[in-house]
């Protein structure tokens, strides 16, 4: 029986778990010549992906969203792609979820043209989704119409869905995750746990994480989180103090946590501005203390360094629906990343 994998990727962070999937495709004696990464990255990772790689254009201009509406050259290359799929008995898809265009397109495209009996789903851990049903209430929501627009106009389009982002048209059949015994399950057939590679940190540094969704900010009391940062009982070792601004944040002049932190001047911050992924920074940085506004990279950073980084949140009631604070607890708490505020009363 022929088989292929298709791992579906649009972020830096996906391609790191990637990676751990494709450690474990390894161990079970997968070849690597029928996986292939279907990306719009491009990153130092998957460089090392010895794997076949499919590239798409990354849209983050005006000017590349209308190459994609008048050329549609990422459409062919995925229409094509999905046409030679027809050659395999079995085509194992792998996605984060279905909020993306790229997971949901390949999703709805591949069904049609390949059926259902050959084409299997999977889940690959994405942050915090492994954990929580983060669901939409309504097919009509203006996040999901803004994508349905998009991708119509660039020719990959979007099915609208309600219900949870990981499985709103109950068709996952495996999902891979670092914690069996915390994954939603939906209606998989199996959970197939994968190893987070552990990793050694040394440094006395602390790394600040910024934040895309700055609105969200200003409901926090910034300044007592500056505060807490001061409390913390390792800040008198700590050589060092970088800040990294969120990728898709152009400029420090447009993080509002970056300038209310460099109102104190007895915090000296460095910026840190990189595409790399955050699990790489923390080495490169030596940083063995990270701060951020309830990051699901916190939850990455923890399962590769462990005991040695010390993680801290802030803003879970700000940033996370009252539906979902739970399941954000029952992690961190499992994990020992800590509340930054309730520590440093």
């Amino acid at each position: 029986m022929k088989k292929v994998y298709i791992l579906i990727s649009i972020t830096s962070s996906q391609n790191q778990t990637l990676l751990n999937v494709i450690e474990y495709f390894k161990s079970i004696g997968i070849s690597m010549s029928n996986i292939y990464l279907v990306t719009n990255t491009n990153d130092n990772i998957i460089k090392s992906f010895s794997i076949n790689l499919i590239r798409l254009s990354k849209i983050s201009s005006i000017k590349s969203f209308f190459q994609q509406i008048f050329f549609r050259k990422n459409k062919k290359l995925l229409y094509d792609m999905i046409l030679n799929l027809n050659k395999y008995d079995s085509i194992q898809v792998l996605v984060p979820h279905f909020l993306n265009i790229l997971s949901n397109y390949f999703y709805t495209a591949s069904s049609r043209r390949l059926g259902k009996d050959k084409l299997k789903i999977a889940l690959y851990p994405d942050g915090m989704l492994s954990y929580q049903p983060y669901s939409i209430n309504s097919k009509y929501d203006p996040y999901l119409l803004k994508r349905w627009l998009v991708g119509k106009l660039i020719g990959t389009p979007f099915k609208l869905f309600n219900g949870p982002i990981a499985d709103p048209f109950n068709v996952i059949d495996f999902i891979y995750t670092y914690l069996p015994n915390e994954t939603i399950e939906y209606n998989s057939k199996k959970l197939i746990k994968i190893a987070f590679p552990k990793s050694d940190i040394s440094g006395n540094n602390m790394l600040i994480l910024g934040h895309f969704n700055q609105s969200r900010f200003q409901k926090v009391d910034l300044i007592s989180i500056s505060r807490a940062i001061k409390k913390l009982p390792m800040l008198k070792k700590v050589k060092r103090i970088y800040y990294k601004i969120h990728p898709r944040l152009k400029s420090s002049r447009n993080d509002l946590f970056y300038r209310v932190l460099k109102l104190d001047k007895s915090l000296p911050i460095e910026i840190v501005q990189d595409n790399q992924p955050i699990e790489m920074s923390i080495k490169k940085l030596k940083s063995s203390t990270v701060i951020a506004a309830v990051s699901t990279s916190l939850v990455n950073l923890k399962l590769k360094f462990g005991e040695d980084l010390k993680c801290y949140y802030f803003g879970l009631d700000d940033y996370v629906s009252s539906d979902y604070t739970k399941y954000y607890n029952k992690i961190f708490k499992q994990l020992k990343i800590n509340n930054l505020v309730q520590n440093n009363v």
